[in-house]
């Protein structure tokens, strides 16, 4: 474990004067965040169950969402020779992105679902690599559709244009008082909050309409009532553009987490409870910090001595679980400007989507509002959002069939073909190598597997290689294969396959006349093989050729190439085109992708949102009784005959989730920017004067505080931060994107 230089020489850069004043000939400075006066000897003790291992490493970092896999790749990438860990509390990682796929098979989200702003935003530029199935729904806001709960008639459009105008008018108003505020903040005039303020440009709501209008863009943009609303949170930043996306991407939006876990050289340690950090150590000969940890499968614990944490746990872990941290963080408390919201979906799907061209009208209804004549249920699921956008498919296509051709391609490019190789005996096994022998030139561009893990279980890690000629005599030999595949799935279960994403899949080039092997192991086996692949006990020699190539032979692993001795014929499927129709398909693709038209058409799915207001007068997870109740307002526009839901899903509180203490933060009204972010661009220092504690997550970043990109950034910052003290070197994190 590498010792950090000592003094403060290297951070001189973090120290120096700088606010957002200063061009006005303003000064401030940054105290240190220190431990002074709250010493204390380290722990030797824990409430452990299971055994106890003790670990050095110099930098721990905790929470695997989308920050927490930033700073490890930014670790990774530094090769500065620093050893880290990644701990999740999950047993997945992607944070507060987590997918939930409903009976019909379509595949939700819990959480985020949008992507704001385009090139640029690193979310966004991702998610476009990876070919993630995007929305652009910029054009369903325009024109504004209001219904009235009472009648389920649509108010008069000109009325509704008018009062939205009005709004818009008062909001720019709003924004320009909020820039005027950011400006003159260092004067200590006070947070007056967006109720006020819009009162005095001239939007004071006073009846329904008026009501879903502020609801629509501030209470469920913001999780929270105007009055509740700081204006720090105004201008909003649109640093990448104006509108957004929806993410609807079957592998759902966790899927860039998963991806970037698994670029990781190292792998993140799930299903681990961070349950101390002690961060004070009275001998400066010891490593500053200790972060005690509990596996929540085995009950084992283990200690890591570190001289660096980089905790990236949301604003609502913090506050509720302060006494986490040994010292507390006292300057975090007093100097805390958010508080965490709640945003919580609830998902209906019917027999028909009744909602897509309705009586009179040649139009969908993407975006249903309801003006709620009791004023007192207002954003009382009173603003659905349509899943069933855009033509249904012809037949009973379901949303796992495999298709590789954009909605966009106008000509369709030269499809693959599949060589299904079914399972016959149900046999298991973590690994299994085959051979191809090729008669023509051929182009495999990914595979289907058989895997026991289902939709349930755990995302199953998968790694593939390839070597030419037989794998005879290489079992044992890594050097020899060349790996072409290393992602998550999740599992179908033994009764159908599950695809690798060919986004991931290099593709594997076999000319005719030659032979090729290829190699498909999990990457970590669960109990009992539970996530293993299935493979015929005797490779059986029909149904396995096509007419470019036939698939021989086949032996089992246990571990990664360890071979077991076994016979195992790979089951699943070859997805493969000739070499020069696969060509012309890839480049057919890459010109066509882009957001589409559509969002899961064929789903049958509204979903409509509650936040913070109404979701404490629920007080805890909805019933199916309590859902149906959201639904009168629809009956009375649809009818009530139409309106009867056959699966209702409503998301857990995410209030109540012990990782995240709610959906997302935004400023207190009388908010301190300054001081807050003072504190947060400083390390927590511990007696001697030696940085431990680096906080990012996504209220770290100032610029684009509390969105999954500025997840991204802080956890890029906080890790450059670390490893530049850790190195001796000198880091300005004033420079960074998230203080521009």
């Amino acid at each position: 474990m590498s010792t950090p230089t000592q003094g403060n020489a290297n951070v001189v850069g973090l120290r120096r004067a700088v606010c957002f004043l200063s061009f006005l000939g303003g000064i401030c400075s940054i105290p240190l965040v220190s431990a002074e006066g709250l010493r204390r000897t380290v722990s030797t003790s824990t409430n452990c169950q299971g055994t106890i291992t003790t670990k050095s490493v110099d930098v721990v970092v905790i929470g695997a969402g989308m920050s927490g896999l930033k700073a490890a790749q930014t670790i990774e990438d530094a090769d500065a020779d620093l050893s880290y860990v990644l701990l999740e509390g999950r047993d997945n990682v992607g944070g507060r992105m987590r997918k939930h796929t409903l009976p019909n098979g379509f595949v939700v989200e819990d959480g985020p679902n949008w992507i704001n702003g385009g090139e640029g935003n690193p979310i966004y530029e991702m998610a476009m690599d990876l070919k993630l199935d995007v929305y652009d729904e910029t054009a369903d806001y325009d024109p504004w559709k209001v219904y009235d709960s009472a009648t389920g008639q649509p108010y008069d459009s000109d009325v509704v244009a008018s009062r939205l105008q009005d709004f818009y008018d008062a909001i720019s108003c709003v924004s320009d008082r909020a820039a005027d505020t950011w400006c003159r903040r260092m004067l200590k005039e006070g947070d007056a909050g967006v109720r006020v303020v819009l009162d005095k440009c001239g939007w004071t709501p006073n009846n329904a309409l008026d009501d879903e209008i502020e609801w629509s863009w501030i209470d469920w943009e913001y999780a929270r009532p105007a009055s509740q609303v700081s204006l720090y949170s105004y201008p909003e930043s649109s640093a990448f553009g104006e509108g957004s996306v929806l993410v609807k991407d079957q592998r759902g939006y966790q899927y860039l987490a998963e991806t970037m876990a698994n670029s990781l050289r190292q792998d993140p340690i799930l299903s681990t409870e961070v349950t101390l950090i002690e961060w004070d150590n009275d001998d400066p000969d010891l490593p500053p910090a200790r972060v005690h940890t509990t596996n929540l499968q085995d009950g084992s614990c283990t200690i890591y001595e570190t001289n660096a944490v980089i905790p990236t746990v949301s604003i609502g872990v913090l506050s509720k679980r302060g006494d986490m941290f040994n010292p507390p963080l006292t300057d975090f408390e007093e100097k805390n400007v958010f508080e965490m919201g709640s945003f919580q979906k609830i998902f209906f799907t019917f027999e028909e989507a009744f909602w897509k061209n309705d009586a009179g009208s040649n139009e969908e209804d993407f975006i249903i509002n309801v003006a709620m004549e009791d004023r007192q249920n207002k954003g009382r699921c009173s603003f659905f959002l349509s899943l069933d956008k855009g033509e249904t498919p012809a037949g009973d296509v379901s949303p796992s069939t495999p298709t590789d051709a954009p909605e966009q391609a106008t000509e369709q490019p030269p499809q693959p073909t599949v060589l299904e190789l079914p399972n016959e005996d149900g046999k298991k096994a973590p690994g299994i190598m085959f051979t191809i022998d090729a008669s023509a030139d051929v182009t495999i561009e990914t595979l289907y597997i058989q895997t026991l893990a289902g939709q349930t279980d755990p995302a199953v890690a998968v790694e593939v290689y390839t070597k030419e000629g037989t794998y005879n005599g290489f079992e044992s030999d890594p050097s020899s294969w060349d790996q072409v595949f290393e992602g998550y799935v999740m599992g179908n279960g033994e009764e159908a396959m599950t695809k690798l994403d060919g986004d991931l899949f290099d593709p594997i080039t076999i000319k005719g006349g030659q032979q090729q092997s290829i190699y498909v192991s999990v990457k970590s086996v669960a109990k009992r093989c539970a996530n293993c692949l299935l493979g015929n006990k005797q490779p059986v020699a029909t149904g396995r050729n096509s007419e470019a190539f036939t698939v021989s032979g086949g032996i089992g692993t246990m571990g990664l190439f360890e071979p077991s001795g076994k016979a195992r014929g790979f089951t699943g499927a070859i997805v493969y085109t000739e070499t020069g129709a696969a060509n012309d398909r890839k480049l057919m693709e890459d010109e066509a992708f882009g957001p589409s038209s559509t969002t899961l058409p064929g789903s049958h799915t509204l979903f409509c949102t509650l936040v913070t207001e109404q979701v404490e007068k629920v007080g805890g997870q909805i019933s199916d009784e309590l859902a149906m109740e959201f639904l009168e307002p629809l009956k009375k526009i649809y009818g009530a005959d139409r309106v009867n839901p056959t699966n209702i899903y409503a998301v857990s509180p995410w209030m109540d989730d012990p990782w995240t203490y709610g959906s997302y933060a935004n400023w207190k009204v009388g908010a301190e920017p300054d001081d807050f972010y003072e504190m947060m661009n400083e390390p927590f220092r511990d007696m001697h004067d030696r940085s431990v504690i680096f906080l990012a997550g996504s209220a770290a970043c100032l610029e684009h505080w509390e969105t999954l990109m500025g997840a991204y950034y802080a956890g890029e910052m906080r890790a450059e931060e670390t490893i530049a003290y850790l190195t001796g070197e000198i880091y300005d994190v004033y420079e960074h994107v998230c203080n521009a």
